[in-house]
């Protein structure tokens, strides 16, 4: 039997209505979310959108609060 490893995806803070996420590998995600819904420290795996999918300025702006550097 195989047991299947899951990357832990923490949702590390909210932006203009979307909780951003941090993988393990330190790639960024998001979701629609109002702030404060789930607690920041949540894992969250399902639903989980790439910031490519958002205007380039949100997407510098998300990175640039939330990247680890």
């Amino acid at each position: 039997m195989h047991e299947r490893v899951l990357e832990d995806n923490i949702l590390i803070g909210y932006y203009k209505d979307k909780a951003i996420v941090s993988s393990e590998n330190g790639d960024l995600f998001y979701f629609d979310c109002l702030e404060g819904v789930i607690p920041e420290g949540s894992i969250c795996d399902s639903g989980l959108n790439d910031l490519s999918s958002l205007p380039e300025e949100e997407q510098s702006e998300i990175r640039r609060r939330f990247s680890e550097t």
